[in-house]
């Protein structure tokens, strides 16, 4: 179903949206809601994460749970490439990602670049969890802190 109808759907029935098993922050779904969930110039996102190796654009409901997945997490020679691990395996916190604990907010533009932004619940309030990017090396993917809010992310992307 699209946005609208996915949240008009858990609207009338007085639920809570869950992405892969993860509860976004309420201010993702109003900004969904009132249509401010709109892509970012280049520009913006090079000033707001200067360290994205490349242009991302933002996803939409389906895109953030098709994102969220994490699926390289169950490939063992992608995994320690790419930093991602699952809540069951020994606890790493950056540069690693734990897709168990994440949701994919915006992902590259073009295919193949392997960049994203996401929603990190570690370590993080459950209601204004921390945003963070990904950084290619020499060493393969690290996960950074972007932001250390969510709703820090929104105001300076100027939602």
């Amino acid at each position: 179903a699209g946005i609208s109808q996915r949240i008009a759907f858990a609207d009338s029935r007085n639920k809570q949206i869950l992405l892969s098993g993860i509860a976004p922050p309420i201010l993702l779904i109003d900004l969904m809601r009132s249509e401010r969930w709109t892509n970012l110039d280049d520009s913006v996102w090079r000033q707001i994460i200067p360290f994205l190796d490349g242009p991302v654009e933002l996803l939409d409901l389906d895109a953030i749970e098709f994102e969220s997945r994490g699926t390289v997490a169950d490939i063992p020679d992608a995994t320690d490439w790419m930093r991602e691990m699952r809540s069951n395996t020994p606890s790493r916190d950056l540069p690693w990602l734990d897709v168990s604990k994440s949701l994919f907010i915006a992902a590259n533009k073009i295919p193949g670049d392997d960049i994203g932004v996401a929603i990190d619940y570690r370590e993080s309030d459950p209601d204004d969890p921390r945003i963070v990017a990904s950084k290619w090396g020499d060493d393969g993917c690290e996960w950074r802190l972007a932001f250390s809010t969510f709703s820090e992310f929104v105001r300076r992307a100027a939602m």
